[in-house]
């Protein structure tokens, strides 16, 4: 799997995994559209020199009979800067990284998260959400406001529009530590048990009692997975100034393999819900 990084470079790089996946049908008019030196534009794509330009990308990719839903994917992935979406009243304020990010999000078919010492952006309830902003050395006092705004954006996008499968594994720490203080933390847990009832929400919980396990060295990470391109994948390490968003292929199938191993380890959704609930109730 590829996966586009927090570059343009990056972004590049997936344009032209598209290309490659799409085969070599059109190839002879693709030379005659563009030329057969040793640097036409096909070359200097591939090489990194440069990306496709929007109008560029969408007369090749409705050549190669791409559909608009994976059209629009590879655009937001080639230019994000210029796609219309929630983030657009955000672009000044929010990290490079972060945007590589929840951008793709908006087009992803699925995504999957462990969040081990935190509930994930995506489920939280706003109390919870203002609580983990202000703890947050990062994010200025005059933008935490604007922070909070962005999550209940991403979320009704996700979770309420799209209705993205999510698969979340959680650690139990995460359903212990008193962020926001008790009364904000019950709200939190009985919210989370409601999206347990969820088709599309599947919610695991990784326990204490599960001792050593495949993230143990790694920390929270989400990795974005699309139907239309099954072999693009976007992982997000969480972390200061939006995190990182790495794109060595090896990197992305050791996430990707940890990820399998952590969803094995939890409990099943049932029994997860149960013990939400049981904590909710405490």
């Amino acid at each position: 799997m590829r996966t586009p990084s927090r570059t343009r470079h990056s972004h590049r790089r997936a344009q032209c995994a598209e290309r490659r996946q799409l085969g070599s049908e059109g190839g002879c008019a693709e030379k005659a559209r563009y030329g057969t030196s040793p640097r036409s534009l096909p070359t200097r794509i591939e090489s990194g020199e440069r990306g496709f330009r929007a109008a560029e990308l969408r007369q090749l990719l409705t050549e190669y009979g791409v559909d608009t839903v994976a059209q629009d994917m590879l655009a937001a992935l080639s230019d994000w800067r210029e796609i219309p979406g929630w983030w657009l009243p955000y672009m000044k304020d929010l990290p490079s990284a972060h945007l590589a990010h929840v951008i793709p999000e908006a087009f992803a078919s699925q995504s999957l998260i462990y969040a081990p010492n935190q509930i994930p952006a995506l489920l939280r309830i706003r109390e919870y959400d203002e609580a983990v902003v202000a703890a947050d050395p990062g994010t200025p006092k005059d933008r935490e406001d604007m922070t909070v705004r962005t999550t209940s954006a991403r979320q009704q996008v996700v979770l309420h529009e799209r209705r993205t499968r999510l698969v979340v594994v959680i650690g139990e720490a995460a359903l212990r530590q008193q962020i926001g203080g008790p009364k904000v933390l019950n709200e939190q847990l009985m919210h989370l048990a409601e999206l347990c009832g969820i088709d599309w929400i599947t919610i695991r919980v990784m326990p204490f009692g599960a001792g050593a396990h495949a993230a143990g060295g790694t920390g929270g990470f989400s990795i974005l997975q699309f139907d239309d391109i099954p072999e693009l994948a976007i992982v997000h390490q969480d972390g200061p100034a939006g995190g990182l968003c790495p794109h060595e292929p090896e990197i992305t199938e050791a996430y990707a393999t940890i990820f399998r191993r952590l969803y094995s380890s939890a409990t099943g959704p049932a029994e997860s819900a149960r013990k939400i609930i049981q904590m909710a109730n405490r």
